[in-house]
């Protein structure tokens, strides 16, 4: 994989690295969804992992906007960036999980 013809893994930064990863994710997503004529279940851990403030709200934009609107799991340590698309929000604790889904 290149990146401006230069090779991503040695050439591109950590966030432009993680940000095509997730490119090809999406595209094999994509792939399935096309072939089986229902998107699957998608799990993204930490997707926003390593990136900075700008690139995270970026990405994470652009995930919501070409995913489905069902049967997608984002997990983060960190609070997400917000979105109208986000329809909700479940925090867990010590073993206890709220539904912390803003209202609106």
């Amino acid at each position: 994989m290149s990146i401006d013809a230069l090779a991503a893994r040695t050439q591109g930064s950590h966030g432009e690295q993680h940000s095509l990863g997730l490119a090809l994710r999406m595209g094999i997503h994509h792939a399935v969804s096309d072939r089986w004529g229902s998107p699957p279940v998608l799990v993204l851990d930490d997707v926003l992992a390593g990136l900075d403030p700008r690139r995270k709200a970026a990405v994470f934009e652009q995930l919501l906007v070409h995913l489905p609107t069902r049967q997608v799991l984002v997990t983060s340590p960190e609070a997400l960036p917000d979105s109208p698309r986000i329809t909700r929000v479940l925090r867990v604790f010590a073993g206890t999980i709220t539904d912390v889904t803003p209202e609106g």
